[in-house]
């Protein structure tokens, strides 16, 4: 499962592309303009889970964007 969010200004680079892949779960920074990657998080789903919410809260985007991205992604 794969999904991009155009955030703008409240994410790193403005773009997160995000995708599932059984228990991998990868967020790539683009930026805004050139869709460029700026920074890539990879984590295995339940067991860094915790490091994924911590990244994405306090390196990528804000609180609200980063649960958008859990529900749609059901990794709550």
């Amino acid at each position: 499962m794969k999904k991009t969010f155009k955030i703008g200004e409240a994410a790193l680079g403005g773009i997160l592309e995000c995708e599932l892949i059984e228990n991998i779960f990868t967020v790539s920074c683009k930026d805004f303009i050139t869709k460029e990657p700026v920074e890539t998080g990879i984590f295995a789903i339940p067991k860094d889970r915790d490091e994924l919410v911590i990244w994405l809260n306090c390196d990528v985007t804000t609180s609200y964007h980063a649960d958008k991205i859990f529900e749609h992604f059901k990794l709550q």
